[in-house]
C-alpha cells in the first residue's frame, strides 16, 4: 500500500496498472485509513497550538479572562477540532463512493451509447472506489505537509498578543509586532495555494487515465468532461445554498433588529380583549 501511495506521484501509469491487476481492495480501504489517519494528527496537533496560543493571549487581558476563563476557551477549541476530525473522516470515506457515482453518472451523460456497450459494469464502480484513495492522497498529502510549516511562518501566539494590545489601547493601527506573523502567513498561503492548484491539476490528470483504463471505450474528452459536468453542477448546488442561508440569516437578522415589543405587546393586548 505504501508502495502504491508514493509511486502514483512519480509513474501514475503504472501504478495504476499494478492497482486495477492485483485489485486488493483491503489495500484500497488501507489507502482511506491512512488519509483519515493523517488528518486526524495533523488537526489534532493543529488544536493544541492554537488552543495554548489563545490561552497565553487570554491570560494578558487583565480583568478579561481568568484562568479559568482560558482554559475553558482552550477546551472549546479543541472540541471544535475534534468535530472537525470526525467531519473530514465523514469526507473521506464518503468520498469513495461519490467519485464512483459521479464518474459513472456522467458517463452517462456524455457517453452513453458506450457506456450502454459497457460490461461488468459493477465490477467497474468497484474499480473506481479503490482507485479513488490513492487519487485522492496526490493532492491531499502536500498539502498535509505544508500545513505542518504553518508553526515556522506564522507565529500564532505573538499574533494573538498583539491583537489583543492592540484592542486594548483602542487603537485599529497594526502593530509592527504583528507584521512579521501577517508577513510570514502570506508566504505559506501564496505557496500553499500554488502547490495545492498544482496537485489538484495533477489529480485531474491521473483520474483521467484511471477512468480511461477502467472504461476502455471511452474518450480523453468523456472521460474529463464526464465527471467535470456533475462536480461543476454540485458545486454551484452547494454555492447557491450556501447564499440562501446567507440571505435567510440575513433576513432573520433585519426582522429581529427591527422588533418592537411595545407594539407586540399592545397587540397581544387587543387580541386578549
Amino acid at each position: 500500500m505504501l508502495k502504491h501511495v508514493f509511486s502514483i506521484f512519480f509513474r501514475p501509469q503504472r501504478t495504476l496498472d499494478r492497482l486495477l491487476a492485483e485489485r486488493n481492495n483491503g489495500q484500497s480501504w488501507g489507502a482511506t485509513f491512512l488519509l483519515i489517519g493523517l488528518h486526524a494528527l495533523l488537526l489534532f496537533l493543529f488544536g493544541i497550538f492554537f488552543s495554548r496560543s489563545l490561552t497565553d493571549a487570554f491570560e494578558l487581558m487583565p480583568g478579561g479572562f481568568g484562568s479559568t476563563d482560558a482554559e475553558i476557551m482552550s477546551w472549546v477549541m479543541i472540541g471544535v477540532f475534534v468535530v472537525a476530525i470526525l467531519a473530514t473522516a465523514v469526507f473521506i470515506l464518503l468520498s469513495r463512493f461519490f467519485f464512483s457515482w459521479f464518474v459513472q453518472v456522467g458517463l452517462w451523460i456524455v457517453a452513453s451509447r458506450q457506456m450502454r456497450e459497457t460490461e461488468n459494469r459493477g465490477e467497474k464502480a468497484r474499480l473506481l472506489r479503490l482507485v479513488q484513495p490513492y487519487t485522492l492522497w496526490i493532492m491531499m498529502f502536500p498539502t498535509l505537509l505544508l500545513s505542518l510549516l504553518v508553526p515556522l511562518f506564522f507565529d500564532m501566539g505573538a499574533f494573538f498578543e498583539a491583537a489583543m494590545m492592540s484592542e486594548m489601547e483602542g487603537t485599529d493601527e497594526m502593530p509592527d509586532e504583528m507584521l512579521p506573523a501577517m508577513i510570514g502567513m502570506l508566504v505559506w498561503s501564496g505557496v500553499s495555494n500554488l502547490v495545492s492548484f498544482g496537485m489538484y491539476i495533477y489529480q485531474v490528470i491521473v483520474r483521467v487515465i484511471a477512468i480511461r483504463k477502467i472504461y476502455d471505450n471511452v474518450s480523453v474528452a468523456q472521460a474529463f468532461f464526464g465527471p467535470f459536468i456533475i462536480y461543476a453542477l454540485m458545486f454551484f448546488v452547494l454555492i447557491a445554498a450556501y447564499v440562501a442561508f446567507l440571505f435567510l440569516m440575513m433576513a432573520i437578522g433585519t426582522s429581529v433588529d427591527s422588533f418592537d415589543p411595545e407594539m407586540a405587546s399592545a397587540a397581544l393586548s387587543y387580541l386578549n380583549v
